[in-house]
């Protein structure tokens, strides 16, 4: 009896001992950067499985006994762990981790491993390469990846660099990568070959595929960079793969962010270039009209400057004054050739901008474990840099993720963009498959325009009137010709997205990705009466000027018949349309195993169906009287001109038939001990 006493007694003591031991404590997880709470992080003990999560303020209440260790986990955070000792109440400091994001290689299709893909690759974070000024992503991958080159062949928005991974593939091919966003490709509007990314052509204008997405909306981007890509995305991918993976929401109360930069972009100086000033060059046409190349025969010839303006005011009666514009003697002439000597004109300062170019993101993020959400709204205005170019941008941003339990979760996405830019009125340019020689009709690039035209030749004249030279057989002045002469483009882009994600068993993941995409494009060339382009076709002064003026129609059945003119009222309204409409559906399962913590085996068996449509629309329309209402005025022998010369106007429709692919993906690693 006394023994079963003793016994119960000590049991007792012993229990009064361990519950003396335990006791509540109270703690807060902060962010170790910012010192803001962490809303449901998990708190747990070590080896035991009893823990809580943290409030909206990132407070917890566990029971614990002295010496615990709590074990404090977030995810994008570095997990830790706490010896508590006898304390009740702690402050715990979590930091992000820096290893999350480079441990694992996103191919689009699936999230591995870096020490297990076999393949060759880079990840980015988008802090790492976020320019302030530069708006398109591709841009902004110039030094930040090895092997990868980016050579920027045009400033202008929308127009894509030269990019290339491991150097050049082909000689006359492709050689652009494909981009992949979010795990869908990022199908191009139009095809723009190699020659024409640098060719200046208004199509370049839509020739970057990311020119819709806001950077500030993209967490990381992968680069693969060797063949292996190929076994996912077929021949497409042997240039090399951009996977863009763009932000999501995260957990915790709503956490906005704005995002604003304003870039100044002053005007380029003929300092940094070796050009003549106005009287270096009149002394070189001085040189020549001594020997006889510049005489008054000139003011026939297609395009004559300072000395066809003398020539023409030579000839020209002033019926108000009843005497001629300038004097033919040898002080009128002198006095106007010192003026034009004297001009020093800087069309750098005329043609360009000290433009300020800004861009605003708002974003909000939330969420809890079952759910979270990504919203951001993007505004970007540039003014433009020459007084031709005006670009505005909206883009937009939706996403929902939602964790129904630990093996089933989902996510919705919409994204938009629109694009509405000005810029100055383009050809396509032309090449001469004999002499190899490119050439571009009426270009009136400012940049062009300013880096190669004589400093001696003026904008406006003494009275401040505007001054014209012939160009073409027609006046000109590229002030007046950029007012009538240019491109409106409008881009509409939406997207689409779904995933469906499903942990059947361990080790084994089915995975559902759908997306739709619309694009329209509308380009807009607008080309005014009162443009040089326009009189061109109207140039027809004398037998000489309609000898050799290329704009005009001579009569393929009639040789000895003049020229004659065929556009005698009104412009040119070009338009072209490009419509894509696009949608991806892909299926997969895949499998991952790992044994002895040594050998991993993974493997992705799916299926795809990929389906594009694509229509291009443009038509040319003659004789558009702008200042009269857009009223038609022409000669209906115009459109057989066009159609000898330049084949007429085309409409294009390309639909690529259904695509459906299997793919079966075995990747297997292991680690071996040295013997």
């Amino acid at each position: 009896m006394n023994k079963h006493i003793i016994l119960l007694f000590i049991i007792l003591c012993i229990g009064l001992t361990k519950a003396s031991a335990q006791h509540s404590i109270t703690g807060k997880v902060l962010d170790a950067t910012n010192q803001e709470p962490i809303p449901f992080a998990s708190v747990t003990i070590k080896n035991v499985k009893s823990g809580t999560t943290t409030d909206n303020n990132g407070n917890f209440t566990l029971k614990v006994n002295n010496n615990d260790i709590l074990i404090v986990s977030f995810m994008g955070y570095e997990t830790k762990e706490v010896n508590i000792g006898t304390q009740k109440k702690v402050t715990i400091l979590l930091s992000e981790s820096s290893v999350l994001l480079d441990a694992v290689v996103v191919t689009g299709f699936q999230n591995l491993k870096k020490t297990t893909f076999t393949g060759s690759s880079v990840k980015i974070k988008a802090d790492d390469i976020n320019l302030p000024g530069e708006t398109d992503i591709s841009r902004m991958l110039e030094g930040k990846a090895a092997g990868v080159s980016i050579q920027n062949v045009s400033s202008t928005f929308g127009s894509a660099p030269k990019i290339r991974v491991r150097g050049a593939t082909s000689i006359n091919g492709e050689n652009k990568p494909l981009w992949v966003v979010d795990g869908i490709v990022l199908e191009d509007v139009v095809n723009v070959s190699n020659d024409q990314l640098a060719s200046g052509d208004p199509t370049t204008l839509l020739g970057s595929s990311v020119a819709g997405i806001n950077t500030n909306d993209i967490e990381t981007i992968d680069v693969l960079k060797d063949a292996a890509a190929t076994a996912l995305y077929g021949a497409r991918a042997m240039n090399g793969v951009v996977v863009i993976t763009t932000k999501r929401g995260k957990e915790g109360k709503p956490r906005i962010h704005y995002s604003g930069n304003y870039t100044v972009r002053t005007k380029p100086r003929y300092s940094e270039f070796n050009i003549m000033n106005s009287a270096d060059q009149m002394s070189v046409y001085a040189e020549m009209e001594r020997k006889g190349l510049l005489t008054s025969d000139i003011v026939n010839n297609q395009s004559s400057g300072i000395y066809g303006i003398m020539y023409n005011r030579i000839n020209t009666w002033d019926e108000s004054k009843q005497q001629y514009l300038l004097e033919n003697t040898y002080a009128a002439r002198h006095n106007f050739l010192m003026e034009h000597a004297a001009a020093n004109t800087d069309w750098f300062d005329l043609l360009f901008t000290n433009s300020i170019m800004n861009e605003h993101t708002l974003s909000v993020s939330s969420g809890s474990q079952k759910s979270k959400s990504y919203i951001s709204l993007g505004f970007l205005n540039d003014p433009g840099w020459t007084v031709a170019d005006k670009v505005n941008r909206i883009t937009m941003n939706f996403r929902n993720d939602y964790q129904l339990n630990d093996k089933i979760g989902f996510s919705f996405q919409t994204v938009g963009s629109v694009r509405m830019q000005n810029a100055p009125g383009s050809l396509s340019r032309s090449s001469d498959v004999v002499s190899g020689i490119s050439s571009r009709n009426f270009d009136i690039n400012p940049f062009n325009y300013a880096l190669n035209t004589s400093r001696a030749l003026r904008a406006y004249d003494s009275n401040g009137e505007r001054e014209y030279y012939t160009l073409n057989f027609a006046p000109f002045n590229i002030l007046e010709e950029l007012d009538n002469n240019y491109i409106k483009l409008n881009v509409i882009d939406l997207k689409a997205q779904a995933e469906f994600n499903w942990q059947i068993i361990k080790g084994l993941k089915y995975n559902f990705t759908g997306a739709i995409r619309y694009v329209r494009s509308k380009q807009e060339h607008e080309i005014h009466e009162n443009s040089n382009m326009a009189n061109a076709y109207r140039a027809a002064g004398n037998s000489t000027i309609r000898e050799n003026n290329p704009y005009l129609y001579k009569d393929p059945s009639d040789p000895s018949a003049e020229p004659i003119v065929v556009l005698p009222k009104g412009g040119f309204y070009n338009t072209a349309e490009n419509l894509l409409l696009n949608y991806d559906i892909r299926n997969s399962v895949s499998f991952s195993k790992i044994w002895n913590e040594k050998h991993e085996f993974n493997a992705l068996l799916g299926q795809q169906i990929k389906y594009s449509d694509r229509q291009t629309n443009s038509n040319t329309g003659y004789g558009f009287q702008y200042d009269m209402g857009g009223t038609v005025s022409m000669n209906y022998l115009i459109m057989k001109r066009f159609f000898v010369k330049f084949g007429g106007t085309s409409s294009i429709v390309n639909k690529e038939s259904w695509l459906s692919v299997v793919y079966f993906l075995p990747y297997c690693t292991s680690a071996f001990l040295a013997l």
